[in-house]
């Protein structure tokens, strides 16, 4: 099986959980979009992608995120690549794999869709190139075959919290807190979408095949050495 983990890191909060024309203003932009492709039955990565995003004009990055992720308006400018050319290039991965996997899928799910509907709505590409965008949009919003460490990790994590309330529930685990679960480790330089995702696929296999890369799989293990990750 043919697995593609991905990971964004954007310029803040989303204002909104719904996403239309009128409302894409009220959600962030990517600065960094991160994906790997992974065979689980040959054990091996196929290969692995990490964009940092150009902001378009008018777009800045605030400082408080730039704390978090790194990515300054600086860096945004002169080592970014182009939306458009990434997520085609994406979505032509995303139709060559068996499933899609994500540490809280749906923001990331719904960054892609903003993205695209930004694309579509600027009316600045041929109709052909627009209805290409349409097609990427449909097959992300019908995707079945996916995977979401944050959902699957939530029982065996069992982190209780209070509520505003005061009342008692288990929360959406970390991917930190998950790591940390499965494996007695919290990783290092978390919040770059590359590294997440790194993490996130050792989590993924772990769950699913009780497969633990570090021991496993020679590249994955010299790639998260190299960026001292564990």
């Amino acid at each position: 099986m043919l697995v593609l983990i991905f990971d964004t890191e954007t310029t803040g909060l989303s204002q909104t959980k719904t996403i239309n024309q009128q409302t894409l203003g009220k959600w962030p932009h990517i600065v960094q979009f991160s994906y790997i492709i992974f065979d689980t039955e040959l054990n091996e990565i196929v290969s692995s992608k990490d964009y940092i995003i150009k902001q378009k004009e008018g777009v800045v990055i605030p400082e408080e995120t730039i704390k978090i992720h790194g990515i300054s308006n600086e860096i945004s400018q002169e080592k970014g690549e182009n939306i458009e050319i990434v997520l085609k290039e994406f979505f032509y991965c995303l139709r060559e794999v068996d499933m899609i996997v994500a540490h809280n899928i749906s923001f990331d799910r719904d960054m892609i869709m903003v993205e695209l509907l930004r694309i579509i709505y600027g009316r600045i590409y041929p109709k052909e190139h627009i209805d290409a965008y349409k097609s990427d949009l449909h097959f992300l919003q019908n995707l079945t075959n996916i995977y979401c460490t944050l959902q699957e990790g939530v029982e065996l994590c069992d982190i209780k919290a209070i509520d505003k309330y005061g009342k008692e529930y288990v929360k959406w685990p970390k991917l930190s807190e998950l790591h940390q679960k499965l494996f007695k480790t919290i990783p290092n330089n978390l919040h770059n979408s590359f590294i997440d995702i790194l993490v996130t696929l050792r989590c993924f296999m772990k769950l699913k095949f009780d497969n633990d890369l570090v021991l496993t799989c020679p590249k994955f293990n010299n790639m998260t050495n190299e960026l001292q990750l564990f």
